[in-house]
C-alpha cells in the first residue's frame, strides 16, 4: 500500500497527486485527475494525464487539463 498526498487545484475541478522521488511508483510525477460521477453513491476518479514534477504547471496547462475534465464529464453523462 502506498499513501500519496493529493490536493485540489485552486477553484478548478482538478485534483493533483504528487508522486515524489522517494515514492514506490514512478518517481517525480504529478498526476492530474477529476472527480465526476452520474451517481453520487459511486464516486469515480478520471485520470486526465500527468507531468514530471519539474515541468511547468501554469495557466496554459491548467486550462488544458480543465478542458479535458469537462470533456470527460460530458462524455460520462
Amino acid at each position: 500500500m502506498v499513501d500519496l498526498r493529493w490536493s485540489f487545484i485552486g477553484d478548478s475541478n482538478l485534483v493533483e497527486m504528487l508522486v515524489e522521488e522517494e515514492g514506490e511508483l514512478y518517481p517525480g510525477m504529478r498526476v492530474l485527475f477529476c472527480d465526476h460521477s452520474r451517481n453520487p453513491n459511486e464516486p469515480t476518479l478520471w485520470v486526465l494525464g500527468g507531468l514530471r514534477i519539474d515541468e511547468e504547471f501554469g495557466d496554459l496547462q491548467r486550462t488544458i487539463y480543465s478542458a479535458r475534465g469537462l470533456i470527460v464529464q460530458e462524455r460520462a453523462d
